[in-house]
């Protein structure tokens, strides 16, 4: 699990704050560092997360609500082509900005949640990403994957950002944690990336029964904690306490917007903060990022 410690800034004109992972001591302005391993996109009331798998490449999970937002998030990260997109279920804040990804990029496949649901908003993703000729498959627990070097059982070489042994340009490798039965949240794909040394979790917007769920699964076989886990359902208050503490992530990060939802709830927040990570909102921060550099996470976003 990487060491915390002080802000990093490179150059890549994406307008964010900084501030010190889990030290909140200040908050100064800058851009999202060029060697960026996590990013979530400031989308509004929606989903984007973006995980580096190459110099110009990423894994993809959500592409927030109808609009630019996520397509723009990319292009300010120079992602020419996403690996593996992942729709974690197909409502309207999670799959609306799909058209904007999908132009101008390359994207060698995408994973979707098994329930269908809404099914008209289902079966136009599907149709575009056909029209796309990204292939889809339904995604199924226990799948894996990898891009870059660790896709071709390579061992990583020394890091672009400071020797760490592993950069964020050496691949991602991924793990369907849980995808299904239930309701279009609680049939959200929950994904687990592993890119320079972190571990990422996507928790989609699982409700009480998937994060139970997931939270039974994980502690039989020994996952956690982890460096970083995006919120279920952009900090709603239905919140597992077992899955937060099995997680207990460094970092937090909730992906909101203006909403008449109360999302994201004190409940929420005060939750992952008590199991001892730091919390980064998108609605306070904008665009967050996360960098890894001698073994050391850094965050440029706010808590």
């Amino acid at each position: 699990r990487a060491r915390v410690a002080a802000v990093v800034v490179a150059l890549v004109a994406v307008p964010v704050l900084l501030v010190v992972v889990l030290r909140p001591l200040g908050v100064t302005a800058g851009p999202v560092p060029a060697d960026w391993a996590v990013v979530a996109c400031d989308v509004g009331q929606g989903d984007a997360l973006v995980v580096r798998s190459g110099p110009r490449a990423a894994v993809v999970v959500d592409v927030g609500p109808a609009g630019a937002a996520a397509g723009s998030c990319l292009d300010d990260l120079g992602v020419e082509r996403v690996d593996l997109l992942v729709l974690s279920h197909f409502h309207a804040d999670h799959v609306g900005g799909l058209e904007a990804v999908l132009r101008g990029r390359e994207v060698g496949r995408a994973l979707v949640s098994p329930t269908a649901e809404p099914s008209a908003q289902a079966e136009r993703v599907l149709g575009d990403l056909a029209d796309a000729g990204v292939p889809v498959q339904v995604a199924r627990p226990g799948e894996t994957g990898a891009t870059g070097t660790a896709g071709a059982g390579g061992t990583a070489g020394a890091a672009g950002a400071g020797g760490s042994g592993e950069s964020v340009d050496d691949g991602a490798s991924w793990e369907v944690l849980q995808a299904g039965p239930g309701d279009a949240n609680d049939a959200s794909v929950a994904l687990l990336v592993r890119v320079a040394g972190l571990d990422v979790v996507a928790l989609g917007d699982l409700e009480d029964a998937g994060q139970a769920a997931l939270a039974r699964t994980l502690g039989e076989r020994g996952t956690g904690p982890v460096d970083v886990v995006k919120v279920a359902h952009h900090g709603s208050a239905t919140q597992s306490d077992r899955l937060a503490q099995v997680l207990a992530p460094t970092v937090a990060l909730v992906s909101s917007g203006e909403n008449t939802y109360g999302h994201p709830t004190d409940r929420a927040l005060d939750l992952y903060r008590g199991v001892g990570a730091t919390v980064l909102r998108t609605d306070a921060c904008g665009t967050v990022a996360l960098v890894v550099r001698d073994d050391v996470l850094s965050a440029a976003g706010c808590g």
